[in-house]
């Protein structure tokens, strides 16, 4: 699918109009950010008493050094082309992005889903790490082993002093 192709919407456009879906929908604490280097932007936000941090990967400025297979050997490649081509990649990631978090949000105000649910993966732990981090791991294995996993997590025995 190709929802966004080829859209003029700027990065910062489609951050502002998510910023102001995210206000509309009673987000608190919102923020975005990005990491070029690491090819990620992030949306922070506070929803229902949760702290949600999406994390959006985004093109590398070094995946544009290479022309396109699809161009004729004869089309020009340089440093403009390039950047020309990392933002539009990313104008349409972002618009891409504003989409889901409206569909999301969407689905949560008409009553067909939850901030829970639509959101668990994203929602930070005391610890930092998001649900989904906490759980990839351990899912993964239950998967390669066959064995369910404990509900409160690894079995800990203390030792207990006995009177």
């Amino acid at each position: 699918m190709t929802y966004a192709k080829g859209t003029s919407v700027s990065v910062e456009k489609s951050r502002a109009e998510l910023d102001r879906i995210l206000m509309r929908a009673g987000a608190a604490q919102r923020v975005t950010g990005s990491d070029d280097d690491a090819g990620l932007a992030y949306v922070g936000f506070t929803l229902s008493s949760r702290q949600v941090r999406l994390r959006i990967p985004m093109p590398k400025r070094g995946d544009f050094a290479k022309r396109p297979a699809n161009r004729s050997w004869r089309a020009a490649w340089g440093p403009e082309q390039q950047a020309a081509a990392w933002e539009q990649a990313c104008r349409e990631r972002w618009r891409v992005f504003v989409l889901l978090v409206k569909a999301k949000l969407e689905a949560i105000e008409l009553n067909l889903s939850t901030v829970e649910r639509e959101f668990l993966a994203d929602v930070q732990l005391l610890d930092g790490r998001s649900v989904h981090e906490f759980l990839q791991d351990g899912i993964a294995e239950m998967y390669r082993t066959g064995k369910p996993l404990p509900l409160l997590g690894p079995a800990v025995h203390e030792p207990t002093e006995e009177p």
